[in-house]
């Protein structure tokens, strides 16, 4: 089988984590051909492409979906019968070998989505294929998770800010299901520092919040 690996970093404003964040994950054995999506620097010089997104303020989930969509266009033009896209934030730094052990674990399970453990709850390889998991030490991590290409599954787009993540996690969950790797946790080195400096975003994520009970019938958290 002809698999490509492809990674996305959406980014706004901080190219040091960029730098990190890039230099983490290419090294290993899968050495994904990585899509930077900026929304407010030139970043051309870190990672394999660049793309600029100007859009004020921005909106992560169309961020994500313009490298998932950049990704399946090259894996259709190298003839890839399936692929895996990582989808990192800008300030997670990956261990080594994440990439590939998540990958691992997916192909073993067929899962449509992966991530690694962020909590150390995880002692063996898990599965969940149901939506009726609640528990937040089992969800997909949504600042570093694998998608599987060939499913064309793209964030939606109503979730500006926060709670695509979520939304996606759902909704994997009652497709192919969601694999977690036991180990692995990556380093998360800001979390919601863009959020809470801006009023804009913070306002945001409370319109987010509304469509998401609107969409499901209940918050995620």
């Amino acid at each position: 089988m002809n698999t490509g690996y492809y990674a996305v970093i959406p980014t706004k404003d901080r190219l040091d984590c960029l730098h990190n964040a890039v230099n983490a994950i290419k090294p290993g054995a899968l050495q994904p051909y990585i899509i930077v999506v900026d929304n407010g620097i030139d970043a051309a010089m870190c990672g394999d492409e660049f793309y600029l997104y100007d859009e004020r303020p921005p909106n992560i989930s169309r961020m994500w979906n313009i490298g998932l969509n950049r990704a399946a266009e090259l894996a259709t033009s190298a003839g890839n019968d399936e692929w895996f896209v990582a989808v990192i934030n800008d300030d997670v730094v990956t261990p080594r070998g994440w990439f590939e052990a998540v990958v691992r674990d997916m192909e073993q399970c067929q899962t449509d989505a992966g991530c690694s453990d962020q909590h150390n709850v995880v002692r063996e390889l898990y599965v969940s294929a149901s939506i009726a998991d609640y528990t937040l030490q089992t969800r997909l991590c949504g600042y570093a998770f694998v998608l599987r290409g060939s499913t064309g599954i793209r964030l939606d787009e109503q979730f500006a800010w926060w709670y695509g993540d979520d939304d996606l996690d759902w909704r994997v969950r009652s497709a192919g299901g969601l694999s977690i790797t036991a180990g692995y946790a990556v380093q998360h080195l800001h979390p919601n520092a863009q959020t809470n400096a801006d009023q804009v975003l913070i306002e945001q994520t409370g319109r987010d919040r509304a469509a998401f009970i609107a969409k499901w019938g209940r918050a995620p958290w």
